[in-house]
């Protein structure tokens, strides 16, 4: 895997709606199996939280090329389709974005739990030419997710800032916007609240400009050799990082 950081304007947005999950994958790299820590509940993403991102890309004229739509399963937000109906409104007709792609792990029927959006006269053809679109992923791919808790710096190996918070978009969850998902989980589990910002982050090492040395220590991407390690191990950086939660940890995290 190419390990460049990709550096410039935010072009992709990883929308986090919810952290709910009908799955709970035990190496997640969102956490979301991690159930009892406090910042995963209640942490769905509110009416007032889109109208507020929707109003930051107009009011700096961002031209997103993709919004991915994801979770925890964002097909268990109760508003789910409020909000999909609001960006593509807002934002695909406005011509602020190009493409919206929802993403779920395909447990929940999507046409089903869509419908009055997937059957509406204009987003229809959005869907046929795939400017809207569903990823889903493959059954059984969550046996292959291995790693999410190893630490560079408990292995005494290097680390650097790698391509995927450029590559995979930056994203915005009820905190705020982080570098990227994974990002994100290392940044709350670790309670790091400084990374989280309030307005859109428009050029990316301006608002993240030590990712290296404050996440990547922590990111199993961060070391090539380590990133092909699929054991399920889970280091010292980790291990302590779970039982501060555990203990009643004071830290919060402000709404978005």
């Amino acid at each position: 895997m190419n390990l460049t950081p990709m550096r410039g304007k935010v072009r992709i947005i990883q929308l986090e709606i919810t952290y709910q999950c009908n799955l709970l994958c035990k190496h997640c790299n969102r956490h979301c199996n991690l159930s009892f820590l406090p910042y995963l509940k209640d942490a769905d993403m509110t009416e007032e939280q889109i109208d507020r991102f929707i109003e930051q890309i107009k009011k700096n004229q961002v031209h997103l090329d993709q919004l991915r739509v994801l979770g925890g399963e964002p097909l268990l937000h109760p508003l789910i389709v409020s909000f999909l109906f609001k960006l593509h409104r807002e934002l695909m007709t406005g011509g602020f974005l190009d493409t919206m792609v929802i993403v779920t792990n395909g447990i929940i029927p999507r046409y089903e739990r869509l419908a009055d959006f997937t059957n509406d006269s204009v987003v229809k053809p959005l869907l046929e030419s795939g400017r809207i679109a569903f990823q889903v992923a493959p059954e059984g791919k969550e046996k292959g997710f291995r790693g999410v808790c190893i630490a560079p710096v408990d292995m005494n190996m290097k680390w650097k800032e790698c391509c995927v918070p450029r590559v995979c978009g930056s994203l915005l969850n009820s905190y705020g916007y982080w570098p990227n998902g994974n990002c994100a989980a290392i940044a709350r589990l670790f309670y790091l609240p400084h990374y989280a910002r309030r307005e859109f982050p428009t050029v990316f090492e301006e608002c993240w400009p030590t990712l290296e040395n404050d996440l990547c220590r922590f990111c199993v991407r961060a070391n090539a050799v380590l990133l092909r390690n699929k054991s399920e191990l889970v280091t010292r950086s980790y291990r302590e990082a779970v039982e501060r939660w555990k203990q009643g940890f004071p830290g919060e995290f402000k709404r978005f």
